[in-house]
C-alpha cells in the first residue's frame, strides 16, 4: 500500500492526469480503491456490467476479445474510462498478464470528481477526442 503522497506522485505521471493540480489528484486518490490481480486473473470479463476506470500502478494487462489481443497495457496506462462514463457491458476481457495493482475509480466517483475539478473533466474530454481522431484516421487509411 502506498502513502497518499506517493499515490499523488504516481498519478502525476499518468498522461490522463497531466497538469491536474495536486489538490485534485489528492481527491482522486481518496476516491480510488486500491486493488490487485494475480497473473492470469480476469479483471473484467466481456459481457459483464462495467462501470469502473482502472489506473495500472504496476504489472501488465491484456485487453482481448474472442482470443485476439486488442491492446496490451502497462504501468501508468488507464482503461475503462468509457465504462466509467457510460455503464455498459464490457466489450473486451481485461486479464492480468503478470501480477498487477490498480487504482479503481467508480463511475459515480469519476463524475463527482469531474464536477469538482474542471481540469480533470477537460483532460478526459481531450483524451476521448484524441481517441476518436485516431480511430477516424485509421478508418480513412484502411
Amino acid at each position: 500500500m502506498l502513502l497518499t503522497l506517493e499515490k499523488v506522485l504516481v498519478l502525476k505521471n499518468v498522461p490522463l492526469f497531466a497538469g491536474i493540480p495536486e489538490a485534485a489528484l489528492s481527491d482522486i486518490v481518496a476516491a480510488a480503491e486500491e486493488t490487485a490481480a494475480m497473473i492470469g486473473a480476469d479483471i473484467v470479463k466481456a459481457g459483464e456490467p462495467w462501470n469502473d476506470m482502472y489506473v495500472i500502478l504496476q504489472g501488465q494487462v491484456r485487453l482481448h476479445k474472442d482470443g485476439k489481443t486488442v491492446k496490451e497495457l502497462n504501468a501508468l496506462d488507464v482503461f475503462g474510462e468509457l465504462a466509467a462514463l457510460d455503464q455498459a457491458p464490457a466489450d473486451v476481457t481485461a486479464t492480468a498478464v503478470e501480477d498487477a495493482s490498480f487504482f479503481k475509480i467508480s463511475g459515480t466517483a469519476l463524475y463527482r470528481l469531474m464536477n469538482e475539478h474542471k481540469a480533470l473533466e477537460r483532460n478526459i474530454i481531450k483524451d476521448l477526442c484524441k481517441r476518436i481522431r485516431k480511430l477516424r484516421a485509421e478508418r480513412q487509411q484502411g
